[in-house]
């Protein structure tokens, strides 16, 4: 619970604390990094707590530094976004989570081509709106293991896509979700 709460204060821009610390640090003494033995820790989670923990302050702490150096070793792997949850398909929303997880990376090694290469695999996807894929039409606040467009192209834009042609092309996408309300 204390992940998700973690989470959800960096979300809303809560500064740290002694309380955001104590989160971290309860974090931080469990298992967070993606292993397959002896506890499988899916790297989603891993790039949900490096977001996190870098946002309270912890960007530099050794045992982020781990994290970071595991998150690009995961992607660099052929099956790195690779997920049972998307029957055995790249996962997406892993790609979106490792995303804002390198937004808050430090210029370390590796760091560079795995924004680029989780990127590409994003932006190149064609999404099935209109069928298997609405979900990421349906938005929401806040995303844990899941996500949508919306935190997508915020995530995308974070790590400078936003520039990117096909970037546009799924902007147009949640635009054409606005209401006459301009919701």
């Amino acid at each position: 619970m204390k992940k998700c709460i973690s989470l959800v204060l960096s979300l809303l821009g809560v500064p740290a604390d002694e309380r955001t610390r104590r989160g971290c640090e309860f974090v931080l003494s469990k298992p967070w990094l993606p292993a397959r033995h002896p506890v499988c820790i899916v790297p989603c989670y891993t790039a949900i707590c490096l977001r996190f923990l870098s946002y309270f302050g912890y960007g530099d702490d050794p045992r982020v530094e781990a994290g970071w150096r595991a998150m690009v070793q995961w992607l660099e792997r052929d099956d790195g976004l690779i997920c049972w949850y998307q029957k055995e398909r790249p996962c997406h929303w892993l790609a979106v989570k490792a995303l804002w997880a390198f937004a808050f990376a430090p210029d370390a090694k590796g760091v560079k081509a795995a924004i680029a290469n989780t990127a590409e695999v994003l932006l190149s996807h064609s999404f099935d709106f209109a069928g298997e894929e609405a979900r990421w039409l349906r938005f929401g606040f806040p995303w844990y293991l899941q996500s949508d467009l919306l935190d997508a192209l915020e995530a995308l834009a974070a790590c400078g896509r936003a520039a990117d042609p096909r970037f546009r092309a799924l902007a147009e996408k949640v635009q054409e979700k606005q209401g006459r309300d301009g919701r």
